[in-house]
């Protein structure tokens, strides 16, 4: 378990990691926002999903 810490710290210290995990933090930030702040009227997952 220590190791995949360990891979997981070293991944994200580089550019490229830094960069994806914005990306991920940002798309579930949004992700966040258009379900508790707008109604867009869909009804049922794929259209949740094909909506976001």
């Amino acid at each position: 378990m220590k190791e995949l810490g360990g891979r997981i710290r070293r991944a994200l210290s580089t550019r490229m990691g830094f960069f994806i995990l914005a990306v991920a933090l940002f798309w579930a930030k949004t992700l966040w926002a258009y379900n508790t702040k707008f109604n867009l009227g869909s009804t049922g997952s794929f259209s949740n999903c094909y909506l976001h």
